[in-house]
Formats: C-alpha cells, sequence, structure tokens
C-alpha cells in the first residue's frame, strides 16, 4: 500500500530534499509564487530565546576569561617561572587546544542561531490546495489527507511540524532551543551537534584544568599562589562549578540526539509516537550530516548542497511511520484489497482468513 500509494514522481528524497516534481514546474502550473526567504536568519522577536543565548554567551566568555587569564597563563607562564625554566610546552599545548575548542564552539553556535533550519517556503500553496481535487483513480484518491498550514499556507513535507515560535514549518523539527535562539531542523542539526560536542569537551578540559590548578597552588609545589580566597581562586572555582554544570547538561542533551540519530525520529516526532526506524550511529551521523565519515562532521561548515532540505512542491508525499498515515492506510487497506491493487494478505478477510491485521 505505501509503494502504491507514495511512489510519485515528486516524492521527497531520504534526505528531505524534492525529486522530479519541483517547485519551479509547479509555479508555471499556476501555483502561488512563495514569499522569498531572508538573507540573514535570525529569531529576534522572542524574548526568552535571546535572553538565553545571551546568557549562554556570556557564560563561555567568563568561562574562557578564566581559564585563559587564572589558570594557564598563571601557571604555565608567569614570568619567575619562565626566567627559571624557560617557555612551558604543556602550557603552549593546554592553550592551543583550549582556543581551538572554543573558537568551534562559538562558531558552532553562531551558525546554529543564524542558519536558516529547513523552514517550508510560505504561501507555497493556496487554501484550496490543502484538500486533493476528486478522483476516481483509487491510486490518487485513497491518498492520505494532505498536511495543510493555515499560519504558512503551504502544504506540510512528511517530517515538517510548525513551530510557533519561528512561525514557520520546519523539516525535521527536532525542538526549539532556547539557547541557540532558533529551530533544531534538517538544516542545522549537523551545527547544533557541534555545538554539543564542544560545550562538553571545552568543560571537560577546564574542569580538569581548573581542579589541577588549585590542587598545585593549594597543595604548596611550584611556589604560592596567594591565598586560598584570591581572586584567581575564586575565578576558577567559579569556573570549574560552570564546566561541570554545563558537562552534565549538555551530556544529557547529547543523549537525547544519540538516541533521536539511531532511531531515525526527531523529538516532536517521538512525542507524537512515530514508528522507529533503528540504524547504527554512523548511518545516523550520515544522514543528519549530510555526508559519509569525513572530516566536514567535526567541523561547521554548510551541509552539502545535494542534501540540504529543499521544497520539492509535492503536496501528496507521505512518510508510513507517522501514526496518522498510518491508521489512515489501515482504513483503506480493505478497499486497496477490493479493487485489485495489492494482494489480500494472508489472514485477512479477502483471502479467507479472519481479521483485518493485514493492513499493518
Amino acid at each position: 500500500a505505501p509503494a502504491a500509494a507514495g511512489g510519485g514522481a515528486g516524492a521527497a528524497a531520504p534526505n528531505g530534499g524534492g525529486g522530479d516534481g519541483g517547485g519551479g514546474d509547479a509555479a508555471a502550473g499556476g501555483r502561488p509564487t512563495p514569499l522569498p526567504e531572508p538573507k540573514c536568519w535570525f529569531i529576534y522577536w522572542d524574548a526568552c530565546g535571546l535572553a538565553c543565548a545571551f546568557v549562554a554567551w556570556f557564560v563561555k566568555a567568563f568561562s574562557h576569561y578564566a581559564v585563559v587569564v587564572h589558570i594557564i597563563w598563571p601557571w604555565f607562564f608567569n614570568p619567575r617561572r619562565v626566567a627559571r625554566e624557560g617557555v612551558s610546552m604543556w602550557g603552549v599545548t593546554h592553550f592551543v587546544v583550549f582556543q581551538v575548542l572554543c573558537v568551534m564552539m562559538w562558531v558552532a553556535h553562531l551558525r546554529a542561531m543564524a542558519s536558516n533550519p529547513g523552514a517550508v517556503p510560505r504561501k507555497s500553496a493556496s487554501p484550496e490546495d490543502k484538500r486533493r481535487p476528486e478522483s476516481d483513480d483509487p491510486a490518487i484518491k485513497y491518498l492520505p489527507p494532505r498536511r495543510w498550514c493555515a499560519t504558512c499556507e503551504c502544504v506540510k513535507p512528511p517530517r515538517a511540524h510548525h513551530c510557533s515560535i519561528c512561525g514557520r514549518c520546519i523539516n525535521r523539527m527536532d525542538h526549539h532551543c532556547p539557547w541557540v535562539n532558533n529551530c533544531v531542523g534538517h538544516n542545522n542539526v549537523k551545527f547544533f551537534l557541534q555545538y554539543l560536542l564542544y560545550v562538553f569537551l571545552g568543560s571537560v578540559y577546564a574542569l580538569c584544568l581548573g581542579v589541577a590548578r588549585l590542587i598545585v597552588c593549594n597543595g604548596g609545589a611550584r611556589g604560592a599562589c596567594g591565598p586560598f580566597l584570591s581572586v584567581g581562586n575564586v575565578v576558577a572555582a567559579i569556573a570549574c562549578v560552570f564546566a561541570i554544570f554545563f558537562a552534565i547538561f549538555v551530556g544529557a542533551m547529547f543523549c537525547d540526539q544519540w538516541e533521536a540519530m539511531t532511531t531515525n525520529t526527531t523529538g516532536v516526532e517521538s512525542l507524537k509516537e512515530w514508528y522507529q526506524d533503528n540504524r547504527s550511529l554512523g548511518e545516523g551521523m550520515a544522514d543528519w550530516c549530510g555526508e559519509r565519515p569525513s572530516w566536514r562532521w567535526f567541523c561547521p561548515v554548510s551541509l552539502p548542497r545535494a542534501t540540504r532540505f529543499t521544497y520539492s512542491g509535492d503536496y501528496d508525499d507521505f512518510d508510513v511511520r507517522d501514526p496518522a498515515v498510518a491508521r489512515w492506510l489501515d482504513d483503506v487497506y480493505p478497499h486497496l484489497e477490493a479493487e485489485g491493487l495489492i494482494e489480500a494478505a494472508p489472514g485477512s478477510a479477502a483471502a479467507g482468513g479472519g481479521g483485518g491485521g493485514g493492513g499493518k
């Protein structure tokens, strides 16, 4: 039944893009012209998201200041130690590694905030398009109902969901994250994963440096570091507390993303109890990062053009893992059997059996 009903030329590709029935041909056939997308994507009207994003940037700036100025620099580059032992290669290594982690974290965060997450074009359909024209062709009349969004005036692709904060339908929407002040969707989930990764690594690295610095200073080795409650020690301790909190927080978030990748269900789809499509973590990463294992998985660069979300313009595409679609197909299954579009399933009434379980 799914193959008979959803295998048209405009069906969405596995990456969320379109097939041959693209938007240009559709516009030529009399469909509305979609509104253009903004050149700069930024959610400036959500006060909560702006506040959370500001807090995130402040904490990152403070942690960077604390680690560099009050941990690495006085520990490895204070004038007395340099005069006595020369420049410490350990100090240079720690400084460079921490800077790389911070830069990658900042860029990934910025790209997750300022990237279009995969918005469906607004006004790409008219109200008349929300219902399919009547047809006697069984392969058309038994298709699931179209997913119309009155706010965006569009027919939503199978995995698109409307975000009330962004005010847009987002393809493969996972959730709206206030910490990046944006939806996490098809086109920016890669940056979100990188952000989680580099926040976790940076937090663990800062925590290790901070704890080691406090132990060395207050243990009396390599010279005194001042009173226990000196400004440097207090700032380093606060940075360690931040590091512990954010390491636990993003670790828990990454566990959620791990489950989403291995089941091929976003956060929204999981809440709606979509049927899972179990796969390996590597397959999930390749899907969400848009390419096979590559150094680009860890670098905040855009998805390859071929795997970015582009609206196909196919109003009748659907995903059989959607419970609403599955229920619809179960309901029309006897009609498909009766009209000879599919073979009667073993055990069904049409095959002489006693149940209607064949629709599953």
